[in-house]
């Protein structure tokens, strides 16, 4: 877990050691498109986790991206800008 100031944009991470996402899903984890793929293959999941905090950062003006490797884990990062904060 981290936070930083960058520019003008607060920086914050998630990281974990989970399972991990594969390489080709991560582009869709937090659209409509990923959140219909997972609770079709999740049957223990909404799906709707991602994808709502993919649209509350999109609608402050943030940005949200995920970095994994399959198996290993992965690192959560969201960009806020400053005055959305």
């Amino acid at each position: 877990l981290g936070i930083y100031q960058e520019g003008g944009a607060v920086v914050m991470t998630v990281a974990d050691q989970g399972p991990g996402f594969p390489s080709q899903e991560i582009p869709t984890l937090f659209t409509k498109t990923g959140f219909r793929q997972r609770i079709r293959t999740l049957p223990e999941s909404t799906g709707l986790g991602l994808f709502i905090v993919g649209k509350s950062v999109r609608d402050l003006g943030g940005t949200i991206s995920c970095q994994s490797v399959e198996g290993k884990g992965a690192t959560f990062t969201i960009r806020l800008p400053r005055h959305a904060i």
